[in-house]
């Protein structure tokens, strides 16, 4: 669950990040993300690198992170994905770890909350970088170049109609070779 103040930029390299994990985490938006903290709208900051690790890109900093506001409705956000064809989200609230709210979120469409649709789109974006299930773990096996899948609010119906053709193309190529 990412703090629902972090603004996710780009994925983070790996280099001195990597030292603190043996193998790598499972995180709240499939990567971990370098970005900047929204908690102050007007003063956007970008945390250290340590902060961004234990607390940005993890969520429940309330009472950790001296920018996390008292009064804030929910400490952490956390997505899933609810269907694959086109890609739909679910994003999910949390306080004190129970969930406060909830909703379907469509990643490349638009959103009132800027900071849930941008972690959403780095959702979505690590999520299409991950091999599809029961295939080698090759390129061509990916789910989908994230730049073709989310190419920004501006993409049309038939591009994306054409983005998702292709994706549907690439799968199905890569389950009849997977099944040889």
């Amino acid at each position: 669950m990412a703090c629902p103040f972090f603004l996710p930029l780009a994925p983070l390299e790996s280099g001195p990040w990597s030292q603190y994990w043996t193998h790598r985490p499972r995180l709240p938006l499939g990567e971990a993300y370098a970005g900047v903290c929204r908690a102050i709208p007007d003063s956007p900051h970008a945390p250290p690198d340590e902060r961004q690790r234990e607390l940005c890109n993890c969520g429940y900093a309330r009472g950790l992170c001296d920018r996390f506001p008292a009064g804030a409705a929910a400490d952490a956000v956390r997505f899933s994905v609810i269907a694959e064809e086109p890609l739909r989200l679910i994003y999910i609230l949390e306080k004190d770890h129970a969930p406060v709210s909830h909703g379907e979120l469509d990643p490349s469409g638009p959103c009132a909350d800027q900071i849930l649709v941008a972690q959403a789109r780095a959702f979505a974006e690590s999520y299409a970088r991950l091999p599809l299930r029961g295939t080698k773990e090759d390129n061509s096996t990916k789910r989908t170049d994230p730049s073709e899948r989310f190419p920004g609010n501006g993409s049309s119906h038939n591009e994306q109609a054409q983005v998702e053709g292709n994706v549907k193309a690439r799968r199905k190529s890569a389950r009849s070779s997977a099944g040889q």
